[in-house]
């Protein structure tokens, strides 16, 4: 495969374009990580209120409530894993294109500063996990009561 000669400013082009995809990615599954969780905290509210108004008289139904209960808590889980792991990826590009851009390096846009002072990657995926674990739990402790 041949490979083409760019200039800088082909290169600038495509790194700034490239900064743009990537932080717009970033928005896009913060905003999908948040409605799947949502989602799941107000299913779990719905399903905890109408048990609490309506208890289930059967272990067959309790037990198959608590399956359906884990199996959701579990896909939002692994949706939210798996965000998490493809943001880590999304945060390494754009963290290499404002080192390629100047971003980070003290002197270059600001006189004494860089633009981005190094931060650390803080996931809400630990968050996230807390909260479904929780929602399990207190659909479990419903389940629990006497009918």
């Amino acid at each position: 495969m041949t490979l083409i000669e760019l200039t800088n400013e082909h290169k600038l082009t495509a790194a700034l374009h490239e900064h743009g995809s990537q932080v717009e990615l970033l928005r896009h599954q913060t905003n999908l990580d948040l409605r799947i969780f949502a989602g799941y905290i107000t299913l779990q509210l719905a399903l905890g209120s109408w048990l609490s108004a309506n208890p289930v008289r059967t272990t067959s139904a309790r037990v198959g409530l608590a399956a359906i209960d884990l199996a959701l808590a579990a896909l939002a889980g692994l949706i939210l894993w798996r965000s998490f792991v493809r943001r880590g990826q999304v945060v390494g590009v754009v963290r290499r294109l404002n080192e390629v851009l100047g971003y980070t390096t003290p002197g270059v846009y600001l006189a004494d500063r860089a633009i981005h002072e190094p931060n650390r990657f803080v996931p809400w995926f630990p968050f996230y996990v807390g909260g479904i674990i929780l929602g399990a739990l207190g659909i479990g402790f419903i389940l629990c009561q006497p009918a």
